[in-house]
């Protein structure tokens, strides 16, 4: 099938690619006298009836959706926003927070993870002994990963890598916490576990 006529189904078809560097969008909603909006940007809102001297408030949705490799889950709008594909063999999109990290890791085949930890246990030069096998219900699903406990000089991090891979590809969820000296993990953590508990779906 030569370039033209796939160019021409996807048309026909509305098939658009996804830009899958693209930050997700923060939802805004308007509560205009009592009654609310939903607001997109770049377009009119239209609003029926007629105001005297309304009172109107805008609201911030305080998430957003990661949506990208089959993977979905709410996180804090508030973190900062970065995607690496320039690697054919693998894409990386990173949520930072203030003390929590979170990336997804979508190889394009399939790749032991425990490979991946042996690989962070050499970057983060700590002692494989110390790994630990763990399970969380996220969402009524029991996912089963790796928790590596790393310490750097004066900063204790807590490394959890679940396994949300497809039948074909394997795609790893990662939090890298950096908790207070008096806690197991920072409020950002627990707060990011909170949705991912009620958020995340996979699709295998």
């Amino acid at each position: 099938m030569n370039s033209l006529l796939i160019a021409t189904l996807l048309f026909t078809l509305g098939v658009t690619a996804v830009d899958e560097k693209a930050e997700p969008v923060r939802t805004y909603t308007a509560t205009v006298a009592g009654k609310s909006y939903d607001l997109h940007l770049d377009e009119p809102l239209k609003l029926p009836g007629t105001f005297t001297n309304p009172e109107i408030k805008i609201t911030a949705s305080p998430t957003r959706t990661f949506p990208y490799d089959g993977i979905s889950f709410a996180y804090a709008a508030g973190f900062n926003w970065s995607a690496d594909l320039s690697d054919p063999d693998i894409k990386i999109w990173s949520l930072n927070g203030d003390d929590l990290v979170i990336e997804v890791f979508a190889f394009s085949s399939k790749v032991e993870p425990s490979a991946v930890v042996d690989g962070m246990v050499a970057k983060f030069h700590t002692e494989k002994s110390t790994v630990q096998e763990i399970t969380h219900k996220f969402n009524g699903q029991d996912l089963k990963g790796y928790r590596i406990p790393v310490k750097l000089v004066d900063t204790r991090l807590i490394v959890d890598i679940y396994d949300v891979s497809s039948k074909s590809a394997t795609k790893l969820l990662i939090l890298q916490d950096t908790p207070p000296d008096n806690a197991d993990q920072s409020k950002e953590k627990a707060a990011i576990l909170d949705y991912l508990n009620k958020t995340l779906t996979v699709v295998r």
